[in-house]
């Protein structure tokens, strides 16, 4: 017999969450809440802590077993209306986490949920649906196909939002118990802090995003909270103040527990990078950027096809990224896939070229250019991105009445060079920092060309697959000392 499905979304640090289990189609997924705390001794003092050095731990914590926290282009267009016009608080219509073990389960929880959205919003009407299950796969499953993964795997999917800030978000902390069950302590980085258990009194709005976790059809996850009954006991009767602070003792000693335990595990350096905001990190992505011209621009080229190529079944460039070496390379890979694209369209090859070379060589021939530089190509489209209607949560504005202009795109980064190696990967801002940050408004329409020259003794190693902590140590040992420099210069060419 089934059991019925109960839950309690764990929203941000608004609310205290009771027990609660779930049971689906055999595989079963237990909540508790029962405290097993040990304290510790030797556990050090809160100076040795440090909340974003966690997280970058947690985000390699969650490589290791399948899961990942991210945005959504469903979930931002739904939180993308306004609050009133919503006809449920939640994207997944209940506070429960959603399991999906078939693909017809995911088309109707996110696909036709999408397009119920859709149907009440006609400034909705350009969002393509059929896309969400590339856009999941690429987002949550490393570009694996979602129907490969459910094969052996079921994926469970939360709705986040009302965070205060990167630290405060949930995670859980997992570890094999057995051979058949895996253990999730669910916490809040922050707790390895002194005194940031208490809760804020302004929380974003929304800021919304999924967590997503793979696990075997064949094992249980059973989900612990370290955090439980700090305030009320079961009873809900209030806690008297010493017996709070006794708890919130041990709270922080199960985190710090937790966070060495990975710290040691993977080793990663104590830099400025790794020890600041995930804000810092999309700062040095930039200045990398920067200094190796990497640019984004749409060209003519792709003003004439928009309309007849999408990202994931008909991009222009094969793999959506290409390398050209010579001027006749250009013209098979650019002007012949136009053409292939649109027969009946009369090109101006020469316009096209030129184009090209006033947006991404300074005016530069191109056939001048490419003899001693090759040109790398990522074709970069636009996913929806979230716009906070509400300016700030005192002040609260008028939601706009068109469809949000926001979109989230992914940056080209030049990692390193190795002998004559370059490696190349991709990363959205919004990977590092949900959506506790704006996205900018759309400056070109759905797609454009990310475009870098390299000497063409060098060759390209192209993964998008990379480990935050590797692009993290990457970062630091090629940019974040040119970067503390351009500071000191700036602050005294100011003096």
């Amino acid at each position: 017999m089934k059991n019925k499905l109960i839950l309690t979304k764990f929203l941000g640090t608004t609310l205290l969450i009771p027990a609660f289990f779930l049971t689906s189609c055999g595989n079963l997924i237990t909540f508790i809440t029962k405290q097993i705390f040990n304290i510790d001794d030797g556990i050090n003092n809160p100076e040795n802590y440090n909340s974003y050095y966690f997280l970058n731990l947690l985000a390699k914590h969650y490589e290791e077993f399948n899961t990942k926290n991210g945005t959504f282009s469903a979930l931002n267009l739904f939180y993308n209306q306004p609050e009133k016009q919503r006809d449920n608080i939640w994207f997944l219509r209940e506070p429960d986490d959603l399991i999906i073990e078939n693909l017809e389960q995911f088309q109707k929880n996110i696909v036709d949920r999408t397009e119920e959205i859709i149907k009440n919003n006609p400034n909705f009407a350009n969002v393509n649906t059929s896309e969400l299950k590339s856009e999941f796969e690429d987002k949550f499953l490393k570009g694996e196909l979602l129907e490969k993964v459910l094969e052996k795997n079921n994926i469970i999917i939360n709705e986040h939002g009302r965070y205060w800030k990167p630290s405060r978000v949930s995670y859980y902390y997992f570890e094999e118990n057995g051979s058949s069950n895996i253990i999730a302590t669910r916490f809040i980085p922050d707790y390895v802090i002194e005194g940031e258990l208490e809760q804020p009194d302004v929380v974003f709005k929304d800021s919304p995003f999924f967590n997503v976790i793979v696990y075997p059809k064949n094992k249980t996850i059973t989900f612990r909270d370290i955090d439980q009954g700090i305030y009320a006991d079961d009873n809900d009767n209030i806690i008297d103040y010493k017996e709070q602070k006794k708890r919130k003792i041990l709270i922080e000693t199960e985190a710090r527990k937790i966070y060495n335990k990975l710290a040691k595990k993977y080793n990663l350096s104590k830099n400025k990078i790794s020890t600041s905001s995930p804000f810092f990190m999309s700062i040095i992505i930039n200045f990398s950027r920067k200094i190796n011209n990497i640019k984004t621009l749409k060209p003519k080229i792709l003003d004439l096809i928009t309309n007849k190529i999408n990202p994931w079944s008909n991009s222009f460039l094969p793999k959506k990224h290409a390398i050209i070496k010579n001027i006749d390379e250009f013209k098979t890979t650019i002007i012949d896939r136009i053409l292939k694209l649109d027969p009946k369209l009369k090109l101006d090859q020469n316009d096209l070229i030129s184009d090209f070379e006033q947006k991404f060589l300074k005016g530069e021939k191109l056939n001048e250019f490419l003899k001693n530089n090759n040109i790398f190509i990522y074709e970069t489209w636009e996913r929806i991105g979230y716009e906070p209607f509400w300016g700030s949560v005192l002040h609260p504005i008028s939601p706009p009445t068109n469809f949000s202009k926001r979109a989230e795109r992914e940056k080209l980064v030049l990692r390193k060079t190795e002998n004559n190696n370059i490696f190349l990967t991709t990363i959205f801002q919004t990977d590092l920092t949900l959506n506790f940050v704006r996205s900018p408004e759309s400056s070109f329409e759905k797609v454009a060309f990310q475009i870098m020259a390299f000497p063409k003794n060098k060759n390209i190693v192209f993964d998008k697959n990379v480990s935050r902590l590797e692009l993290i140590e990457d970062l630091k040992n090629n940019y974040l000392d040119k970067y503390e420099e351009k500071d000191k210069q700036i602050a005294k060419n100011y003096v």
